[in-house]
């Protein structure tokens, strides 16, 4: 599955060479952006040099942004992780997460840019459902996300998104006591679109 991943990275940034650079003319104070963005992965986990479980992982999210100034936006994202673990033996589990944040990005942007690189930071509600075995469970709490990427524009109104998100949320489990600290680092490729 790395290997796949390495190769649709290869084939995008390949693919963004090819096409004509447009400038990033569509940025700036009063602009609204929609993105989407995507990543899939799997793991395979060994204790003792032998495969216990493997597991695959699939994010999606949407968002909206609006530039309140040429280099700054605010916005809202929505996204969801969804994981599920094949023990060797064992029965699946399944587990998956939304998010739903507010977000601010500083954008580096310079009149006639086709590369804009950004960083930002977002805040916002974790909700966690996870199922094994017959059995269920739900958490909820606070998320805080880091994030840096770069947009390169394909036409005057898209651009292809490269994206690293550093993130840390901590559940509490409905009915119990039981407190989760999560810590995740997900790279992203998107595509956004501005008017």
């Amino acid at each position: 599955m790395k290997k796949i991943m390495v190769l649709a990275v290869a084939v995008l940034v390949v693919v963004c060479m090819a096409v004509p650079a447009f400038a990033a003319s569509k940025i700036g104070a009063g602009t609204s952006e929609l993105n989407v963005f995507g990543n899939l992965g799997s793991s395979e986990n060994k204790m003792n040099g032998q495969k216990v479980s493997t597991d695959v992982s699939t994010n999606v999210s949407v968002g909206y942004g609006y530039f309140v100034t040429d280099l700054i936006q605010v916005g809202v994202s929505l996204q969801e992780f969804l994981t599920e673990t094949k023990p060797e033996g064992g029965s699946t589990s399944k587990s998956g997460v939304t998010y739903v944040q507010l977000d601010g990005k500083f954008h580096f942007y310079s009149k006639g840019a086709t590369v804009v690189p950004y960083v930002g930071a977002s805040v916002g509600q974790a909700t966690m459902t996870s199922s094994s075995g017959g059995s269920s469970s739900n958490a909820s709490g606070t998320m805080v996300t880091g994030r840096a990427g770069v947009k390169m524009f394909v036409s005057e109104n898209t651009s292809v998104n490269l994206e690293l998100n550093i993130a840390q949320y901590e559940t509490k489990v409905s009915g119990s006591d039981f407190k989760m600290k999560t810590n995740t680092v997900t790279g992203q490729v998107g595509l956004s679109t501005y008017f």
